[in-house]
């Protein structure tokens, strides 16, 4: 029982830490996808431009 008491700060950081770096990973794979829908999104409008040129 004493052993589990001692390692209670230990284990309440560890628990915050993996907590924030999930946080974090997930904020970076949002942007990352955010980002990447944005350029393809840019790009396929930028190519139906150029059809839209050409056509007429």
């Amino acid at each position: 029982m004493e052993y589990m008491k001692a390692n209670q700060p230990k284990h309440a950081a560890l628990c915050y830490m993996t907590q924030h770096i999930h946080k974090y990973l997930c904020q970076q794979m949002y942007d990352f996808i955010l980002h990447m829908i944005f350029k393809h999104v840019i790009h396929f409008l930028a190519l139906l431009n150029m059809l839209m040129l050409m056509d007429s």
